[in-house]
């Protein structure tokens, strides 16, 4: 497969809801394993799920690209104009922040509306925390523009946004190497690691000139040079997977809660009912039982007018016959 397969399936899988983030993941996964792409197949079962607000963060910038660019851009002259201490500017600018970041909250709860997804306050603001963060920091603007966040975004108010938690946004930072992403004129989520510095480097900055020692021990020092940064690698693959984990297991649980929340808010409406029900049936069992008395009481009576019935009739009958005379 493609290196171009990957930015392709990581673009799919961070426009998904969260919840068919895993199911998704898996099916591609098993689809480069069974072409017998074994790198592609781990650098997607590494991509972490999103939370419900990455999710919503990654939605806009897929529904509302040139959106989400004017306030990113923004951004950029909002920091020069602070940079230079500009009060009107910035009042002004401020004014059209406020306006885009209103505007922006509420398509994405629109957007959610029309995927079917629940948003809690919590992920709301989350979503306007990502978004703030995205307008303060260079780094987090990158990321919220590449659409692959995997959690929520901070800012505190000094120094960079730290842990910006996104996908690889190249095959390249998967780990795929001569793979290329295809350009869609969006910058990569992710900042370039500076390479460590050598001995040489070292020297050359402190000016310092050459250390002359045999050919033997510097065969010996680059090899442990790379064994280090072999394991420097691996163990930030590690970490990096680790966190990735814990992301998925984070987002699992919100999840679970919320579900559980809906349970229980179920079963309450269940209750109330059930407790209505209960009240009609009694309602009914004393209705019940009002009309057989009132029907025994009528019963009865219609049995006793019966009888004075047939009384009178027996009387009447009686005042009817002929009464003979009687003969002395």
């Amino acid at each position: 497969m493609a290196g171009m397969e990957f930015d392709e399936i990581a673009d799919e899988l961070y426009g998904l809801a969260p919840g068919e983030f895993v199911a998704a993941r898996g099916e591609r996964v098993s689809a480069a394993k069974a072409a017998g792409d074994r790198a592609l197949a781990v650098a997607v079962g590494k991509l972490a799920r999103p939370t419900v607000a990455a999710w919503l963060v990654n939605l806009l910038v897929r529904a509302e690209p040139e959106q989400v660019g004017e306030l990113l851009d923004l951004g950029v002259v909002l920091r020069d104009v602070q940079a230079a201490g500009s009060g009107d500017e910035l009042r002004r600018l401020s004014v059209r922040r406020h306006v885009l970041m209103a505007a922006l909250t509420r398509r994405a709860a629109d957007l959610a509306v029309a995927a079917g997804q629940q948003v809690s306050d919590d992920a709301g603001r989350a979503l306007a925390g990502t978004l703030e963060a995205a307008l303060a920091d260079p780094g987090a603007a990158l990321a919220v523009r590449a659409g692959r966040l995997t959690r929520a975004l901070s800012y505190a108010g000094l120094g960079p946004v730290e842990a910006v938690s996104t996908a690889p946004a190249t095959s390249e930072q998967a780990g795929l190497s001569g793979r290329r992403r295809q350009d869609r004129g969006q910058p990569t989520a992710a900042t370039p690691t500076p390479s460590p510095k050598t001995a040489s480097d070292t020297r050359r900055e402190t000016g310092r000139g050459p250390r002359v020692r045999p050919a033997a021990a510097d065969q010996a020092h680059e090899r442990k040079l790379r064994t280090a940064r072999d394991e420097l690698v691996e163990a930030e693959q590690t970490l990096s997977a680790a966190r990735q984990l814990a992301a998925d297991r984070e987002s699992t649980v919100t999840e679970a809660r919320h579900d559980l929340a809906d349970a229980r808010h179920h079963v309450d409406e269940l209750t109330a009912q059930l407790e209505r029900a209960r009240h009609a049936a009694d309602a009914a069992h004393a209705a019940a039982e009002n009309a057989e008395r009132e029907l025994a009481e009528a019963t009865t009576a219609a049995r006793e007018a019966d009888l004075r019935r047939s009384a009178a009739l027996t009387a009447l009958a009686r005042l009817r016959e002929p009464t003979t005379p009687r003969t002395g």
